[in-house]
């Protein structure tokens, strides 16, 4: 890899195949500048910027994975010409071309079909899927959520406590990775929560203790959790109440936190029957 440039887009992407908890990095990355796709080869647009219009072909190169087809998308020019090299393509049968990264993620998104980030270059490879796309382009993924007031809590009810090596590991890690970063998070756990339909997505509750609120931080942390649930799994992220030390001591009398900041010390458990978890 020493002999390419790279970018930070490349940089995201090596990170995040490392681990899960980088993805609002990766975000960021893929939604500034420009970003490279193969199309077929054609003379006069060769070192061009491509405009599309409606009714245009899609110009994007194509391959099919278990989601379905796939557009090979590339964080330069250099990534591209990696992926022909070592799939053995002449340079007259494929070209890089390029776009603005929201416009091609618009298309992209707004078609559903997945994209694949850097296929097989050196860097590693992401997927994304197209409604992550469409989120992308909109800018809605960058959005906070309200975080609500001091001592609100947004839980729902109907915890089930899980034994450790039930923990969903890749949404752990990747909560994890992010509040370790920031010192707003004091501790957090997981809970299994009833599907919504009966029947439907495997359904966790990841519960935080935060303080202070900070809506900016806490959206780093659903980012980075969202992004780990995969296509099987649903996440619901909620408040400990931080003002309640009876609350809180009850939520470490009943379940270990996965996380607890190393300068944190929990309140004592309150007397038995009184402020648990579950309301």
């Amino acid at each position: 890899m020493s002999k390419f440039v790279v970018n930070d887009l490349d940089r995201a992407v090596m990170a995040l195949c490392r681990k899960k908890g980088v993805m609002p990095d990766f975000y960021r990355a893929i939604s500034q500048g420009d970003i490279f796709f193969l199309m077929r080869y054609h003379p006069e647009i060769e070192g061009q910027k491509l405009g599309l219009k409606n009714g245009d072909k899609l110009p994007f190169q194509v391959i099919r994975q278990e989601v379905g087809e796939c557009a090979l998308l590339y964080s330069s020019v250099d990534r591209a010409q990696e992926y022909l090299r070592a799939a053995k393509k002449s340079d007259r049968e494929l070209i890089a071309a390029s776009m603005p990264s929201l416009q091609a993620l618009e298309i992209l998104g707004g078609c559903g079909r997945h994209a694949i980030i850097n296929f097989g270059c050196s860097t590693g490879s992401i997927t994304i899927p197209p409604d992550m796309m469409r989120d992308l382009a909109s800018g809605k993924v960058f959005k906070p959520h309200s975080v609500g007031k001091p001592g609100e809590n947004v839980q729902r009810r109907g915890f089930s406590l899980l034994d450790p090596a039930e923990y969903p590991t890749d949404i752990v890690q990747a909560a994890f990775e992010v509040m370790r970063r920031f010192a707003n998070f004091r501790a957090a756990w997981i809970f299994g929560l009833p599907p919504e339909p009966p029947g439907e997505k495997k359904t966790y509750a990841l519960m935080v203790l935060m303080d202070p609120r900070d809506e900016v931080i806490f959206h780093e942390l659903n980012m980075a959790a969202q992004a780990a649930t995969g296509q099987v799994v649903e996440l619901d992220i909620g408040f400990a109440l931080e003002d309640n030390p009876a609350y809180i001591a009850s939520m470490f009398a009943a379940a270990r936190p996965f996380y607890v900041a190393a300068d944190y010390v929990p309140p004592v458990a309150p007397p038995a029957g009184q402020d648990s978890p579950g309301g």
